[in-house]
């Protein structure tokens, strides 16, 4: 028996999240990495585009505690 749409769209979803989460750990990581990445090395090697990079530098992050 199939799992109902609905179960596999958020299951996709929570995937995605979490991929998204880890992408932009690692982008945050590179940029703070020594040498640091630029934000044009970052968006060459990530796929996205520059101004996806800043917004995602810029970003305010959740405390960690």
């Amino acid at each position: 028996m199939a799992a109902d749409p609905a179960e596999r769209i958020r299951e996709a979803v929570t995937q995605l999240e979490t991929w998204r989460a880890e992408r932009d750990a690692a982008i945050r990581a590179a940029a703070e990495a020594e040498p640091p990445m630029t934000p044009t090395e970052i968006a060459r090697a990530s796929g996205l585009s520059r101004m996806q990079v800043y917004r995602l530098l810029n970003e305010q992050q959740p405390p960690t505690d």
